[in-house]
């Protein structure tokens, strides 16, 4: 005889669960499993088509990942999607189709993500050596993270975070307080709460001296002068502002300032006026006001 079961077919949207429990990541320590992601789906659902009463008894799909061995890189893997009932029974889906699959295996990708500490630091902009990475008086906190991501990421991001730049031209003899926010990659996040560096360089211990400095062509060098132009000084003085501390500023004078200028697109001839950038010596615990620039 020939039997014959007819049902309504139906429709629904169910959550699709991934089945991790033998997975285990080969280092704990340095490493972790990431989160699976299905190569069908959306936001951890499925749709499943088929008769009524069966699609109606499933309350989730299952895809459950093995491997024999502790992963150490990330891998895919192709479980058969299975469908289980309120009361955690199986329910066949012989009669049923998922959508996006042909059959009833899907491809799922599981990342390996690896741990790293990164030194949180600062871009300088002329900062004088002395001052730079000084413990006395530059505060990072927290001046270290831990983050984790792919390997490849970690990779790129090196051994330290720079937060931001702090242009040193600016800066004048007084204690500065700042807050940086942590920008990561976006395959990149970091362990814990940290959302931004806070940032303190102290230099109320630094004054300021004003010295004279007679414009001439010794002390005034031009670079990327491409056009070979003939350059000469206009001879004047202008008042050059450092700062530093009180000893070392004893020791300047306007022998120890040089000026720079650079001619880079320069391309029209005559008497003109460009700004040259003011550098001193070799102090390490000096540095020069913005103030410092003068024409030539």
């Amino acid at each position: 005889p020939l039997e014959l079961e007819c049902d309504y077919g139906g429709t629904r949207t169910l959550p699709l669960e991934m089945d991790t429990s033998s997975l285990k990541a080969a280092d704990e320590k340095t490493m972790q499993l990431g989160t699976p992601v299905p190569n069908v789906g959306k936001e951890g659902t499925l749709s499943v088509s088929g008769p009524q009463s069966v699609v109606r008894s499933i309350a989730k799909l299952v895809a459950k990942l093995e491997a024999e061995e502790p992963l150490n890189e990330t891998r895919n893997f192709s479980p058969e999607l299975k469908a289980v009932s309120e009361k955690k029974t199986a329910v066949d889906l012989k009669n049923c189709t998922i959508e996006g699959l042909d059959s009833k295996t899907l491809t799922v990708t599981v990342p390996v993500d690896y741990y790293k500490d990164l030194a949180v630091s600062l871009d300088w902009h002329n900062a004088p050596k002395g001052i730079q990475n000084n413990a006395e008086l530059l505060k990072i906190s927290p001046n270290k993270i831990k983050v984790i991501g792919p390997k490849d990421a970690l990779s790129a991001l090196g051994d330290a975070l720079t937060v931001s730049t702090v242009d040193f031209d600016h800066l004048v003899g007084k204690k500065y307080t700042w807050k940086f926010p942590v920008t990561l990659p976006d395959a990149v996040t970091c362990v814990g709460d940290t959302k931004e560096a806070a940032v303190t360089l102290d230099l109320s211990g630094y004054t300021k001296k004003i010295v004279p400095l007679p414009l001439t062509d010794q002390n005034v060098t031009f670079k990327n002068n491409t056009a070979n132009k003939k350059t000469e000084v206009q001879k004047k003085t202008i008042g050059v502002t450092v700062y530093g501390t009180k000893a070392a500023l004893e020791k300047v004078t306007a022998k120890s300032l040089k000026v720079t200028v650079d001619l880079a697109g320069v391309k029209e001839a005559g008497l003109m006026t460009y700004s040259g950038t003011v550098t001193i010596g070799k102090n390490p615990t000096l540095t020069i006001d913005a103030s410092a620039t003068g024409s030539s």
